[in-house]
């Protein structure tokens, strides 16, 4: 996967960060761990090369992304 792309997974996650859902609900709402959705943020904030959640959230809104 390339700098700027997300899976599926990834998209759906930040989907919920852009909602205002904390990691502890977005992962009781996907049936995950929640260290499974820190990892998920880590791999979205490098590939978005975002310095946090809300960056990477104006980045995949301005990408059309989300």
């Amino acid at each position: 996967m390339s700098k700027g792309t997300l899976t599926t997974r990834e998209t759906e996650i930040l989907s919920f960060v852009s909602k205002g859902l904390s990691h502890k609900q977005i992962a009781s709402a996907l049936g995950i761990g929640t260290q499974t959705v820190k990892n998920h943020m880590s791999h979205i904030l490098d590939n978005l090369t975002a310095h946090n959640a809300p960056h990477a959230v104006a980045i995949a809104i301005q990408t059309g992304i989300l």
